[in-house]
């Protein structure tokens, strides 16, 4: 019941939004935010409104965890499996258990980072759509085009830096920091990611095919941390706009 609640948040809260202020002319990204951060504010709802029957939906989430690890360690194909035969059945135990412990602690960051990406590809579809009715709606500058804020870098860092003075004691200090740390990469993933969109483009290479070297990217983790580190280059040097200077 819960899951559901906040899959029918992350999609109809946003879209609410944003079909009350677009046709308004606000700016697309003070538009996009705000809805965010209200299917945000749904979805802490939701954790509240779970916790308040005893059990929190972290708990919930554990528990049924355990039954996937006990069902996951009676079934002999996965046991066979050859990436786990020098594991005995307490130790491959031991590592889904952390596993899924920290799949549950970042549920929080990995549920604002797919309630942004469905309210970026909403604010381009409502837009699409309105832009038929109503006059001078504004759309979204293109991917390419994309670049957090100068100050981002320094203000992730300050964040992480006093999320970790704040919460050292605390149970769920770890929680926290994990989260931040999810939606700090993200963030400079996807700056990185823009500007392997902008280089594609001055190339003239066809955008469905930068939108497939991008998911590749994002498959491994070395790939991720290459796209992660283009993000922080480009914000911190500006790399895309050397590069125009460069081509003019």
């Amino acid at each position: 019941m819960y899951g559901l609640g906040i899959i029918l948040i992350i999609l109809f809260v946003p879209a609410a939004i944003m079909l009350k202020y677009i046709p308004m002319r606000e700016r697309p990204y003070k538009v996009l935010t705000e809805a965010a951060a209200a299917a945000a504010l749904g979805i802490l709802f939701v954790f509240v409104l779970a916790s308040s029957t005893g059990v929190s939906l972290g708990e919930r989430l554990g528990e049924m965890s355990d039954q996937a690890i006990e069902i996951l360690l009676a079934n002999e194909s996965f046991m066979n499996n050859s990436a786990l035969a020098e594991m005995n059945a307490e130790e491959i135990r031991k590592a889904l258990s952390l596993f899924y412990t920290l799949l549950i602690n970042s549920l929080p960051g990995i549920l604002l980072i797919i309630t942004g990406v469905v309210s970026y590809l909403e604010y381009i579809l409502i837009a699409k759509v309105l832009a038929r009715k109503v006059d001078n709606v504004r759309k979204l500058q293109e991917f390419k085009n994309f670049t957090l804020p100068k100050s981002a870098l320094w203000g992730w860092l300050t964040v992480f830096g006093a999320a970790w003075l704040v919460s050292r004691g605390f149970d769920i200090g770890e929680m926290v920091l994990i989260n931040i740390g999810i939606l700090m990469e993200f963030s400079f993933v996807v700056q990185g990611s823009a500007v392997i969109f902008y280089f594609m483009d001055s190339r003239r290479i066809p955008k469905p095919v930068a939108v497939i070297i991008i998911f590749l990217f994002i498959g491994t983790r070395m790939t991720q941390t290459l796209l992660f580190t283009f993000g922080v280059v480009d914000l911190v040097f500006n790399f895309r706009s050397r590069m125009t200077r460069k081509s003019l």
